[in-house]
């Protein structure tokens, strides 16, 4: 069953999270699409969300919802290929490792001339 969030959770909510978004850029979409106004300066885009609609709220609230699900998604898929990246090379030095261990070549005098030949 869903749990309902009041709309000032969600407020909270985008407020608390909104800096764990590192592409921002479906925000700045759907603020510009809906036309809402914002501020703008050296620290980025600003909008004051206590003044938005309950609707513009709760789709707001969705797609940071969404934003950081993949954003987390993300770091464990990196996470994962780097485990077993290093998990590959680790089997692939051993490998090398015990390749590079050989035994001394005995070789017979004609095998000696016929190489001697090929120089």
């Amino acid at each position: 069953m869903e749990q309902i969030i009041s709309s000032n959770d969600k407020k909270n909510y985008i407020y608390d999270k909104i800096n764990e978004i590192e592409n921002t850029s479906v925000i700045v979409d759907f603020i510009l699409s809906n036309e809402i106004n914002y501020s703008k300066n050296q620290n980025g885009m600003h909008i004051n969300i206590s003044v938005l609609s309950d609707d513009l709220i709760n789709e707001l609230y969705s797609i940071i919802q969404l934003s950081i699900s993949n954003s987390y998604n993300e770091i464990e898929y990196l996470e994962k290929y780097n485990y077993q990246k290093n998990q590959f090379q680790n089997k692939t030095c051993k490998n090398t490792e015990k390749e590079k261990q050989y035994e001394p070549l005995k070789l017979t005098n004609l095998q000696v001339e016929l190489l001697a030949t090929l120089n």
